[in-house]
């Protein structure tokens, strides 16, 4: 098998250059020079570039980790009454986070009371007879629309399980009312011209 440098001269041959052996020699050592440096210069790059692939798959996968274990963390009506932020907006992107993962969350993770606090906290109008499929399905659009959680600092009574008009108690239940549009604070009627809350 023919070597490179014969193969090189062979190709002065065919060409009838007339040219002296060592300048030959010389061209070859130069082509052969340039190419090394260019190999070299490639496999450096070639290096470096897996380099940081390898690193920015490894802070891919740190922020991944961490993103997946605060998710992983308590959320439960609790940690939304204890949210402090502007309007409840760390809750509420929680809260769409969530929904937008599963539509079963509402109905998995919070009772009926807390789902009633929630349609309260978004101004959503519910019925007594709605059950927690109702009350998630009425939710989660909203949820998913809003900008954040309106942050109405009422709850709903745990004894009538809905916003009640009037606060007159018949027996020991309450007496319940629906009222399509429930004040965030009472949790009255406040479908008339009330400029305030009493």
């Amino acid at each position: 098998m023919p070597s490179v440098t014969t193969e090189w001269k062979e190709l002065f041959v065919q060409c009838d250059v007339n040219v002296q052996a060592s300048f030959i020699h010389e061209i070859f050592a130069e082509v052969i020079e340039k190419y090394l440096r260019m190999s070299n210069a490639q496999l450096r790059k070639d290096y470096m570039t897996s380099q940081h692939l390898k690193k920015s798959e490894a802070t891919r996968k740190q922020i991944k980790m961490r993103t997946e274990t605060a998710m992983k963390t308590v959320f439960n009506m609790t940690t939304i009454m204890n949210d402090t932020s502007n309007q409840k907006i760390i809750s509420h992107r929680r809260l769409q986070s969530e929904v937008m993962k599963s539509n079963k969350f509402l109905v998995d993770k919070f009772k009926k009371i807390e789902l009633l606090t929630l349609c309260a906290f978004y101004g959503v109008s519910y019925k007594s007879q709605q059950t927690k499929h109702a009350l998630s399905e009425a939710l989660i659009p909203v949820i998913t629309a809003a900008d954040n959680m309106d942050s109405h600092t009422g709850t709903v009574s745990s004894t009538s399980c809905e916003p009640s008009s009037s606060g007159h108690v018949s027996g020991n239940k309450r007496k319940r009312t629906v009222t399509e549009y429930p004040c965030g604070v009472c949790l009255h009627d406040a479908s008339n011209n009330y400029v305030g809350c009493d």
